[in-house]
């Protein structure tokens, strides 16, 4: 288990042993922890297959990912969230940047980090369906290794610029939460007029624990 992963742990833990009885009236902020491993996603251009050859081949799963959330006035929820990328796979047809002679082990992650702001489309209480809609930025921090030798510049590599897009839908208990939720992800970075690209799209099956 990930350091991330326990920490996450640790706090919903924590959370479910939270006095619950005193819920008698709506709080005025409602506060979140989401965790996931449970996805599906693509990448569909990275600095390590600028061409996507790798896109509907080597998808991705039980990519981590983990955010905090305050909901104010009743709708606009703005959260931090974390994720990880990791994609590791053999290159049989040698199509990688780095991979000279083929079959490569290629090795390919990256970490996610933003400020999202989310709409609600109905007003956020306890024990309801709701749907939302949303936008973040941040940065990415990439790197990729084609049999052992690590090929990422840090110069261009490094704090990445990141925009990402999403939607779902949710249902809330008093103690639990679940969503399905899509996204779509892109980094870019310049440097010495070279341009690095990281561009992904993800669906995400979440658990959140409401902390008020």
């Amino acid at each position: 288990m990930t350091s991330t992963a326990k920490t996450v742990l640790v706090a919903l833990l924590l959370a479910l042993a939270l006095p619950w009885s005193a819920r008698g009236q709506e709080p005025s902020v409602f506060v979140r922890l989401y965790y996931s491993s449970w996805m599906l996603g693509k990448v569909q251009v990275s600095p390590l297959d600028p061409q996507g050859a790798l896109t509907e081949t080597q998808r991705l799963t039980r990519n981590p990912k983990a955010e905090l959330e305050a909901i104010v006035l009743g709708r606009l929820g703005l959260s931090f969230s974390r994720q990880k990328l990791h994609r590791g796979f053999q290159d049989t047809a040698g199509v990688t940047t780095g991979c000279v002679t083929a079959p490569c082990v290629v090795e390919e992650n990256a970490v996610h980090e933003a400020f999202n702001l989310t709409l609600y489309g109905r007003r956020v209480t306890h024990d309801q369906f709701n749907l939302f809609i949303g936008g973040g930025a941040g940065k990415v921090d990439y790197d990729f290794s084609s049999d052992g030798t690590r090929l990422d510049e840090a110069e261009r590599h490094k704090e990445m610029s990141l925009s990402r897009w999403f939607a779902g839908v949710e249902y809330s208990f008093d103690r639990i939460g679940f969503r399905l939720e899509w996204s779509r992800v892109r980094a870019r970075k310049s440097f010495q007029d070279q341009q690095a690209e990281l561009e992904e799209s993800f669906q995400y099956f979440t658990v959140f624990i409401p902390l008020t």
